[in-house]
């Protein structure tokens, strides 16, 4: 679903968007108003040469500017990343740890801090999201429940090059040229010390190996219900589905309506959920409150 504003006069890329409104579930009956959404935005950056702040699902705000893929695709859909965020809201219950590895602008940690009720560490070491995701729980008045780890998570503690110019898309690179940055990274073990997640969203665009490698003990918590990942190419490369099912995790596909989870026995293109206790989860998942998604409840 990234790329939204990568080619923005180009015909490919609007029929591409024609296509994408149509198979999104909160967009398909609404193609027209997800498309004027997305023109009205563009037209209003220029104009306005600023960002601009919107109003998102369950009174959450959100800045909003071109170039910031991730987000500019909730203002364009409603809920990008429809199935795996419903399932963040139905899984957690208030007062609970949620680690959000990749945070980027903040909106898995907004959508636990502000609609779910938990805390939540967020670990985001690109400055420029870092900044955003703090004036992002700034706005929303969550800042007391949302610890903001300016680190990388990894295998070991060093010093890593990070991409800088690729948005949401920034990544660990053995690149030192213009665009790169020095990074502090650690273990998400040594990072969270005693603390024991319920939930742990993993974003790193292909450093999945190394943050799963310095987890062991945060895996292995019987407080951890799931884990989502993000697998793309590079997670299939690294053997993230093998990493995973050695420790008891089972990938999974979430239908939010229904409240059913399936296992799938494989990654999934874009976020593969991990569940070890599935029976436990799906019980959590069936007894949660519906959340109100723009007048229609799940």
């Amino acid at each position: 679903m990234s790329g939204f504003d990568s080619v923005l006069a180009g015909t490919v890329t609007l029929k591409r968007l024609w296509r994408v409104f149509g198979e999104h579930p909160l967009t398909k009956d609404r193609r027209i108003r997800a498309y004027l959404r997305f023109v009205v935005f563009q037209i209003a950056c220029r104009v306005l040469k600023a960002n601009l702040i919107i109003d998102w699902l369950g009174g959450v705000k959100l800045v909003v500017g071109p170039g910031m893929t991730g987000v500019t695709g909730e203002l364009y859909t409603g809920l990008l990343e429809f199935e795996d965020s419903l399932f963040t809201l139905h899984l957690l219950r208030p007062g609970e740890l949620f680690a959000d590895v990749g945070a980027n602008a903040g909106t898995y940690s907004l959508l636990a801090s502000k609609i779910a009720h938990c805390h939540v560490i967020a670990f985001e070491p690109a400055a420029s999201a870092a900044e955003m995701l703090r004036t992002n729980l700034a706005l929303n008045g969550v800042t007391d429940q949302v610890e903001v780890v300016e680190k990388g998570v990894s295998d070991k503690a060093s010093v890593l090059r990070f991409t800088t110019n690729k948005d949401a898309l920034n990544r660990v690179t053995i690149s030192e040229g213009p665009g790169t940055t020095a990074i502090h990274v650690d273990t998400l073990d040594a990072l969270l010390g005693d603390r024991e997640p319920s939930f742990i969203k993993i974003d790193v665009e292909g450093h999945e190996k190394q943050v799963i490698d310095g987890a062991q003990r945060a895996f292995a918590s019987p407080k951890l219900l799931a884990i989502q990942i993000e697998t793309g190419e590079k997670a299939i490369e690294n053997e993230v589905l093998g990493l995973m099912t050695a420790q008891g995790y089972q990938p999974c596909v979430y239908e939010p309506l229904s409240r059913q989870l399936t296992v799938t026995k494989a990654l999934s293109p874009h976020n593969t959920l991990f569940v070890r206790n599935l029976a436990e989860v799906q019980e959590r998942l069936k007894a949660a409150p519906a959340v109100d998604v723009y007048g229609r409840p799940y």
